[in-house]
């Protein structure tokens, strides 16, 4: 999984949130799909063993019969009681299986770095086009300007009222930048909002929650994956960052609009 996920990085496509949505789809359908045959996150083997040591300790408790940790729901009046686990005896059978992915996450490694380019933009599949040379920016004529002297401008200085932070306008702005990340779906993208926020309110909580909350959140993840790298994109990280507290008074703002546009988009504000 983890050759996969860097394989989904050099691939522009995958970069950014629709990829964060298929690779969590992709953890999720490998978790039952795991087997002994492909044992792709290594629980089996540990399980089977330590099941093993259990059984022949205590013979009286049912076979798979464990609780990892949680006991929701199940009685809570039990003896616990404490077994010796000597470890995972490495077979053939499982160094094989575990070479078998290794070789397999060594290949998908293999093939990303091909794709890789190293953060070098010309070799980049989608290369930046370059404006066309502005006809304002060239020098056609020469043209001659009369020099006149600067005039000595006295300023008044700030108040303190004027350093004072407002953290309701910071937020309004973050969620104002949220919204024009919409335009990523083209025209589509306030419809598409639009239409998430009225079934959230008018269909009945069965519907809405059987069918359009999945629906709702691939929204806010195409969104989220933005809002941590929205700086290094647009290349104002050092004016953002270069100004008091930027940390301590901007990521509040950010995560809240986040959350924010979670409860809209899913009707959370229906009665």
């Amino acid at each position: 999984m983890a050759a996969i996920a860097v394989l989904f990085e050099t691939r522009p496509s995958l970069r950014g949130g629709i990829g964060n949505i298929a690779y969590t789809f992709m953890w999720l359908i490998g978790l039952p799909l795991s087997s002994d045959l492909i044992d792709l996150f290594g629980l089996n083997a540990i399980l089977q063993s330590m099941s093993a040591s259990g059984l022949a300790q205590y013979p009286e408790i049912a076979h798979n019969s464990f609780i990892m940790g949680f006991s929701w729901g199940f009685p809570t009046g039990w003896t616990l009681s404490t077994f010796t686990w000597p470890g995972i005896q490495w077979t053939s059978e499982i160094l094989q299986t575990r070479l078998l992915l290794l070789g397999l996450a060594t290949g998908i490694a293999l093939l990303a770095s091909v794709r890789f380019s190293r953060f070098d933009p010309a070799r980049e599949s989608k290369k930046i086009r370059e404006a066309p040379p502005s006809d304002i920016l060239e020098v056609k004529e020469a043209y001659t300007y009369a020099v006149v002297p600067l005039k000595e401008v006295q300023l008044r200085p700030l108040g303190e009222n004027a350093l004072q932070f407002r953290f309701g306008p910071m937020l309004f702005a973050e969620c104002r930048l949220i919204l024009k990340e919409l335009k990523f779906l083209g025209g589509y993208g306030y419809a598409f909002a639009g239409a998430l926020i009225l079934s959230g309110l008018l269909l009945p909580l069965d519907g809405a929650r059987g069918i359009m909350l999945p629906l709702a959140w691939l929204l806010p993840v195409l969104i989220w994956s933005k809002l941590g790298t929205r700086e290094a994109r647009y290349q104002t990280d050092q004016l953002v960052f270069s100004s008091a507290n930027s940390l301590k008074r901007q990521l509040p703002a950010v995560w809240l609009a986040g959350v924010l546009l979670a409860m809209v988009t899913k009707g959370e504000f229906r009665p």
